[in-house]
């Protein structure tokens, strides 16, 4: 078993929320000398669930089907009751999270606003760049995520 420290040259990949572009810096991770399998020691976890759904919730892009379904789930809501406060039905969500179309420009704006309600402001000034492409690097150091 090999022990190392997730750096910016090289961050650990962490696929636990459901998103493949999420890298973490500052974490420790093991990495199985048989089977090469990684773990990590993920500190703080809500704080750094909280921390990632901002980030998703302020991406410059219109989102994904990964990230529709990430907010909400950090939103804690069933695809019906989430259907229900978006104003769609639960077929539409799917067809969402599964990248079979997006939604439109003031539905997307809604659901980062169902999940992080205290970015508001800055969620309906966002200006979308559909070149933008989203790696989330999180860093953690002295207790906190950033």
């Amino acid at each position: 078993m090999t022990r190392q420290k997730a750096t910016a040259k090289k961050p650990y990949c962490f696929t636990w929320v459901g998103l493949p572009n999420v890298f973490l810096v500052g974490v420790n991770y093991r990495r199985c000398s048989d089977c090469s399998n990684v773990s990590a020691d993920i500190p703080a976890p809500i704080k750094l669930w909280s921390m990632l759904a901002s980030k998703v919730a302020l991406k410059p892009s219109a989102l994904d089907g990964k990230e529709i379904r990430f907010l909400r789930k950090f939103a804690g809501k069933n695809a019906s009751a989430f259907a229900t406060l978006v104003g769609v039905s639960v077929e539409q969500v799917s067809r969402w999270e599964h990248d079979h179309n997006r939604p439109e420009i003031a539905t997307d704006r809604l659901i980062r606003i169902i999940a992080k309600p205290e970015l508001a402001k800055v969620v309906v000034s966002l200006s979308f760049d559909s070149s933008v492409v989203n790696n989330y690097v999180l860093h953690y150091n002295e207790g906190e995520w950033y």
